[in-house]
C-alpha cells in the first residue's frame, strides 16, 4: 500500500462524497416507501446506493486521517465520547437538517448553495469528524431524514406531490458523489507521480 501524506481539501471531498452517497440513497429510499414502491425499485436504488457508497468508502479509507489505520499516532486521541461532543453532534445535526430543508424547499438555487457548502466546507478540521467518520455522517443524514419527513413533506397523505424534484435531488447527489470520487482517483494518481 503507499503511503500517502494527507491532503486536507481532498479528506474533506471524501467526507462529502460518503455524505452524498448516502443522503442520495436515503432521499430515494423515503419517496419508494412513502410511494409504495415495488420490491424491483427498492432492490435497484439498494443496488446502486451500495455501489457509490462503497466507491465512497475505499476512498475515505485512502483519504481520511486516520481512517482504519492501526498505526500509532495517525488516529485522534481519543476514540470515546464525552460531554464536549454533543455540541458538535448537535451542529452536524442542524447542518444535516439545513440540507434536508434544501431538498425540501424544491429551489435549485438554495440546492447549489448547500453543494458547494457541502464541498469546500472543512470537515477534516472538525475533531468530532476526525475521531467519529460513521456517526458524524449518520447524524448529518439523520438530520436531512427528519427534516425530509417531518410533517410528512415528501408525500403528505392524500396530497400527491410532484415527485420529480425530489428525485432529480437525489439523483444529482449520487451524480455529485460520482464525480468527487473520480476527483480524488485524480488526486491520487498525481500524487503517485
Amino acid at each position: 500500500m503507499v503511503r500517502r501524506t494527507i491532503d486536507s481539501a481532498t479528506a474533506n471531498l471524501t467526507f462529502s462524497v460518503f455524505f452524498c452517497s448516502i443522503l442520495g440513497w436515503s432521499v430515494l429510499e423515503i419517496l419508494l416507501l412513502q410511494r409504495g414502491g415495488g420490491i424491483r425499485l427498492h432492490l435497484a436504488v439498494i443496488f446502486i446506493g451500495c455501489i457509490i457508497s462503497s466507491l465512497a468508502l475505499r476512498r475515505c479509507r485512502t483519504w481520511w486521517p486516520g481512517f482504519g489505520s492501526i498505526t500509532p499516532g495517525t488516529q485522534a486521541a481519543s476514540r470515546g465520547y464525552s460531554a464536549g461532543d454533543i455540541l458538535p453532534c448537535l451542529a452536524l445535526a442542524v447542518i444535516g437538517g439545513l440540507w434536508g430543508l434544501s431538498i425540501k424547499s424544491g429551489s435549485c438555487t438554495l440546492f447549489m448553495f448547500c453543494i458547494a457548502g457541502l464541498i469546500f466546507f472543512p470537515w477534516s478540521r472538525i475533531s468530532f469528524c476526525l475521531r467519529h467518520f460513521f456517526v458524524s455522517s449518520a447524524v448529518l443524514v439523520l438530520g436531512a431524514g427528519a427534516a425530509l419527513v417531518s410533517g410528512g413533506v415528501l408525500a403528505p397523505a392524500g396530497n400527491p406531490v410532484a415527485l420529480l424534484p425530489y428525485m432529480l435531488d437525489a439523483w444529482a447527489l449520487w451524480v455529485i458523489a460520482v464525480s468527487l470520487v473520480a476527483l480524488t482517483y485524480r488526486n491520487g494518481f498525481k500524487r503517485k507521480t
